[in-house]
């Protein structure tokens, strides 16, 4: 570690300039972990960066799909539909690469939604029954 000293009105400061090594121990430090897969602090660092690029890019795209759409004279309903889709699918993959890379079980997200939606429609199904 390199060592800075000043001296200033016949006091004696030092101060300690970390290498970059330090910050590769900081950015490789293990925040959690699931079974053999592990969290570091710049995986975790790293996912703001690629939510802004990933919905700065989503915003580019609906913008030129709709400049194609509107020029190709499309309905305004239909622009609007397609907008919202695009948007909903785009941010569904943006979470699902988050995921991935700061390395969560993905499975463990689609069993959960899996059971929810047997719960929702055991739900409309009971409902139906009652109101017989």
């Amino acid at each position: 570690m390199t060592r800075i000293d000043l001296n200033y009105n016949t006091r004696n400061l030092s101060y300690d300039i970390p290498p970059m090594d330090s910050l590769k121990q900081i950015l490789e430090y293990q925040i959690i972990s699931f079974g053999d897969q592990a969290v570091t602090a710049g995986h975790v660092a790293a996912v703001p960066i690629v939510f802004v690029v990933g919905f700065i890019f989503l915003q580019w795209l609906i913008r030129i799909v709709s400049k194609i759409l509107i020029s190709r004279n499309a309905n305004a309903n239909l622009v609007h539909m397609i907008r919202r889709a695009i948007n909903v699918l785009a941010l569904v993959v943006l979470l699902i690469t988050i995921l991935d890379m700061i390395n969560m079980p993905i499975a463990a997200f689609a069993f959960i939604s899996g059971a929810v939606a047997i719960g929702v429609g055991a739900q409309n199904i009971i409902n139906n029954f009652i109101s017989v």
